[in-house]
């Protein structure tokens, strides 16, 4: 959080301010939380605006908000990909006329490769990785970078709730995805370089970003 003001979004306002507070204590960053439901178009265009408003730069987004578990397709689907399609919609036209910004879309290692019992969640992160895809090309004209966070499996609440403990071993020793179309926003050519990312979003302010970062817990 070093030299960025950072807005966390939420449904919950109050946890949201919460998660600000506790970061801020542990970072001494300046953060703030903010209401913001990805499910509800609505929403979003109003947040959006609030920024605009305040005459917030925008430099950077971060697509974090996900579900995960089983039959809630239409819940996971709706939260996974549609509620960063409606974000990415409301700021990328501050980021076109700033002529600068960057959208971070975290999929995961499921958006590369389905697994089982997590069919939903695999779709929604392969839908995401897609769009953002295509994202890249398209907003590369504008002065805006596109990067894909492909973390592997991490053992929290979520999975701990959702996965059983065997299927999380499964998940979590899939360490990287590698497909062929992986490129950089920067050449339709250049293949990604097959080392893994950094554990850290450290070149967020630089200006040129991989296309793909995959992100797995050493060992």
């Amino acid at each position: 959080t070093e030299g960025w003001d950072v807005l966390i979004a939420g449904r919950d306002k109050a946890k949201a301010d919460a998660a600000a507070a506790r970061l801020r204590k542990d970072t001494g960053g300046r953060l703030r939380g903010v209401e913001l439901d990805v499910t509800s178009d609505a929403s979003v265009a109003t947040a959006a605006q609030k920024l605009r408003d305040g005459a917030i730069k925008l430099d950077a987004l971060v697509n974090n908000a996900g579900i995960f578990g089983r039959g809630q397709l239409e819940d996971t689907i709706e939260t996974n990909f549609f509620g960063a399609v409606w974000v990415i919609q409301a700021v990328l036209p501050t980021m076109r006329e700033q002529g600068a910004g960057h959208i971070i879309n975290v999929s995961s290692t499921a958006g590369g490769a389905g697994f089982a019992l997590v069919g939903g969640y695999s779709a929604s992160k392969f839908a995401l990785e897609g769009l953002t895809e295509c994202l890249a090309l398209e907003a590369a004209a504008f002065g805006v970078s596109v990067t894909i966070v492909e973390p592997t499996a991490a053992d929290s609440f979520v999975t701990a709730v959702r996965v059983a403990r065997p299927w999380l071993s499964i998940i979590t020793s899939f360490r990287r995805v590698s497909r062929p179309n992986h490129t950089s926003p920067t050449s339709a050519k250049k293949r990604h370089n097959g080392r893994g990312a950094p554990s850290t979003i450290s070149g967020a302010s630089s200006t040129r970003h991989e296309l793909h970062w995959f992100l797995s817990r050493s060992r």
